[in-house]
């Protein structure tokens, strides 16, 4: 008998089917319906969210990608300065056990028409890639994989970068430096996308050098898993809520987030750094001071969206969708 896809508005309650060792520090975790349901299908560089005990609720790439799924598969890295995510999935979950799941959300969608992509991770980073290798590879697309690790002992998923025949690894200690980010730029086709997901200074990097090299503001492509250096928004402002009909004030060292829930107001948020997207509000008027690194370039310079736990004003007043 046909299965019945599992709603692809609600939180999912799946199971974890299997744990196995996927590298240094980190497990592979399946997921999957007790009773073999399909899934809510998933796009290559999206993640899932897991509602674990404690209220903690962390976003994790899918490794694959599909439109008829039976499991989500993830990579978790235990975190040495983990504030409980990673932690709970090491010491908390075990073959077997329940675990709520927010339906796939896309913040890093692939370009599925490019001529070429080149697609460069470090270290846990390389999760949301393997995805896109994957379609990509299917696709008969041309695409690039580097994937850089401070060393072997470092290298992880590599049985998953085995099976990509355009994977190419870096260790660090090996070729005696960081992975060449300027010079895999400057050798990339002038019409391929790029993509990068990694440690924030690697991003960075991967921004600025990109930029330097001209290429395309729409063809740099990069998504954190842990938030970027950045000051809190400093400086008090207003925010007028269109929906709620009031008006508050956003006293220095407060976000915006903290401000409209303790005037009872509900806003959804996840992560609470400026790397999910959860808490993405629309914006009506003013100038948003954005701190998050969910948002493009060119959505950050036309200001419609901001999220809302980290970003800030440049203007004395914001009207939000809320």
């Amino acid at each position: 008998m046909e299965s019945q896809q599992k709603s692809s508005t609600n939180p999912l309650s799946l199971h974890v089917s299997a744990i196995a060792p996927a590298g240094a520090d980190t497990i592979l975790l399946r997921l999957a319906d007790r009773d073999g349901a399909m899934l809510p299908p998933a796009a290559p560089g999206a993640h899932v969210t897991l509602l674990l005990p404690g209220g903690i609720d962390r976003q994790y790439s899918l490794i694959e990608a599909g439109d008829a799924l039976r499991e989500y598969v993830i990579a978790v890295r235990r975190e040495p300065n983990s504030r409980g995510g990673s932690a709970a999935v090491h010491d908390g979950l075990r073959p077997g056990s329940a675990i709520g799941v927010l339906p796939p959300r896309n913040d890093f969608p692939l370009v599925t028409d490019a001529r070429h992509s080149v697609l460069i991770g470090g270290g846990i980073g390389i999760t949301p890639l393997l995805s896109m290798a994957s379609w990509l590879g299917t696709h008969g697309r041309a695409f690039d994989l580097h994937a850089a690790f401070a060393s072997r002992p470092a290298l992880l998923l590599a049985d998953r970068l085995d099976r990509v025949p355009q994977a190419r690894l870096h260790f660090d200690d090996a070729a005696g430096g960081p992975f060449p980010l300027a010079a895999t730029i400057a050798a990339a086709p002038r019409d391929a996308h790029l993509y990068c997901c990694g440690p924030a200074a690697m991003i960075q990097d991967f921004i600025a050098m990109a930029r330097a090299d001209g290429r395309d503001d729409a063809a740099i492509h990069f998504e954190y898993f842990a938030p970027p250096p950045a000051a809190a928004p400093a400086g008090s402002f207003t925010v007028a809520l269109a929906r709620s009909g009031i008006e508050l004030a956003v006293p220095p060292g407060k976000s915006i987030l903290e401000v409209v829930r303790a005037a009872g107001i509900a806003a959804g948020s996840s992560c609470e750094q400026g790397t999910c997207g959860a808490c993405e509000v629309r914006v009506i008027e003013g100038i948003p001071d954005h701190f998050d690194a969910v948002l493009s370039p060119k959505d950050k310079r036309e200001g419609k969206s901001m999220m809302i736990c980290c970003s800030g004003a440049l203007s004395d007043r914001l009207v939000l969708d809320l």
